[in-house]
């Protein structure tokens, strides 16, 4: 007011240093929004400079969008290999069968060629199909090359390593690559290459579904019912929540992001379950044949003697750190989370699960049929399925091993990998007091009276090197 005596001279200035004030702020806003400009460029600039790893979600989806088409190779194919192909061949997503070696590729070339599509059959669902029309098969690994989301869902696990290190030189970045079990491997260059940093790894839970593929490969599956929810643990760099979007969209389960891999590979009941229950439908008969007819269902014909031998097989867990293994439960309860109470009608006991869950039903146990000769048309009981073969040797001798980190024993579990290693003539657990009669075992009471000579294995026999203890020991 000194310097402007008068009103209206009053005015002029101040309206001269409002203006002033708002032209400041201008110029104070455009050097900041200056500055962060150079910030980005100048961190763009650094990041190519030092080759930055690929954000794999944001890699993938500039190229083809969240909804678009993927290229999809599913490897192996088995039952899960099946499903997994049909399920995004039907959804218009290209789609490639890698196999394992140059027979089975053929036959599912065969079948692409001859024009029909694949068919998946809805069991409980009568009338209801979905079918898909797959691009090719093959058994080179370099098909993997052309491909958005890798999916090993088709081959036991047992078999994972030596064809990852056939496709590792293959893998290039901003690849998905997800598993079925297998979580053991991590994301290691190893077994993804040099790339492996820039691949998005994950492991699912389980298989997805109950299914068994029919006649020749390639051409129908019998989907017997799906896992309400199946856990999906993930590492690698992008938002791993689009991971998810993306197998909800491919399979039509309700994918959910597991904590870590160590939570969704020791949450798995399938080593706890699968040796326990083929144990109880093998022991009584060996290598007998018997009819065709009296092959029991594998879940719903369980022996309740088997079924208190898995609820021995508890794993009780304290963490103590970072990892998150709160997700692990009870294998009741994991059933129960996997299939929902809307499938199984008594959740009561883990027997009862069993016996009333419905995508279980006409599930046999896995036997082989005499094709000709005086015993033509009966059957035997076949122990070198994945129920063994995998789930013993990349299961419970990893359970067993990690047991051993801790100096717990775990004498139900190697119970069973004693019993199951005798038939496989392997050598995963070895005792100074050497190995007792199991013959005799035929119920949980008979392993417990055996738990002193049981609670001195080790798993550290001449075959181990055929398991994944020595990768979990390292994680």
């Amino acid at each position: 007011r000194s310097a402007c005596p008068t009103r209206q001279s009053f005015r002029i200035c101040r309206r001269f240093t409002v203006t002033l004030s708002t032209l400041t702020m201008k110029v104070v806003f455009l050097c900041l929004w200056l500055l962060g400009v150079l910030l980005q460029c100048n961190a763009i600039i650094a990041l190519q400079r030092a080759g930055a790893q690929t954000d794999t979600e944001e890699a993938l989806l500039a190229v083809n969008g969240s909804d678009s088409k993927k290229t999809v190779v599913v490897v192996g194919g088995g039952n899960g290999g099946h499903m997994f192909a049909g399920l995004a061949a039907s959804k218009g997503h290209d789609v490639y069968l890698l196999t394992s070696t140059p027979r089975s590729a053929a036959e599912w070339q065969e079948a692409i060629a001859s024009g029909d599509p694949l068919v998946i059959e809805y069991v409980n669902e009568p009338g209801k199909q979905v079918t898909g029309r797959l691009k090719g098969a093959t058994h080179d690994a370099a098909i993997i090359k052309k491909a958005d989301v890798i999916i090993f869902g088709g081959m036991e696990a047992a078999y994972h390593r030596q064809n990852l290190k056939k496709m590792k030189d293959y893998f290039k970045p901003g690849q998905i690559v997800l598993m079925v079990s297998g979580g053991w491997l991590g994301r290691s260059e190893e077994y993804l290459g040099k790339h492996y940093m820039e691949v998005l790894f994950g492991v699912m839970q389980s298989l997805p579904w109950a299914a068994r593929f029919v006649g020749p490969r390639g051409k129908r599956v019998e989907n017997y019912g799906a896992k309400s929810v199946m856990p999906l643990g993930l590492t690698g760099h992008g938002k791993h929540s689009s991971v998810i979007q993306l197998m909800r969209s491919l399979t039509d389960i309700d994918f959910v992001l597991s904590p870590s891999l160590l939570a969704v590979t020791l949450e798995d009941p399938a080593p706890r379950i699968h040796p326990t229950l083929m144990w109880g439908h093998y022991r009584p008969l060996k290598e007998k044949l018997i009819a065709a007819s009296k092959v029991l269902l594998f879940y719903q014909g369980a022996r309740p003697e088997a079924v208190k031998v898995a609820l021995a097989q508890a794993i009780t867990l304290r963490c103590e750190g970072h990892v998150d293994l709160s997700s692990i439960k009870s294998t009741q309860d994991t059933l129960l989370k996997w299939y929902g109470h809307s499938q199984v009608s008594d959740p009561s006991t883990l027997l009862t699960v069993y016996q009333t869950n419905e995508p279980y039903n006409g599930l046999r146990t896995p036997h082989t049929i005499v094709k000709e000769g005086p015993n033509k048309g009966k059957a035997k009981l076949d122990w070198t399925s994945r129920y063994v073969t995998s789930d013993v040797p990349l299961g419970a001798v990893v359970a067993k091993g990690i047991g051993d980190l801790f100096e717990q024993p775990m004498p139900v579990t190697t119970f069973q990998i004693l019993y199951w290693q005798q038939v496989m003539d392997k050598q995963y657990v070895t005792s100074k007091l050497g190995t007792p009669d199991l013959e005799r075992v035929k119920s949980i009471d008979d392993v417990r009276n055996l738990y002193r000579t049981l609670m001195t294995f080790r798993a550290d026999g001449k075959d181990i090197k055929e398991t994944m203890v020595l990768a979990a020991k390292h994680v």
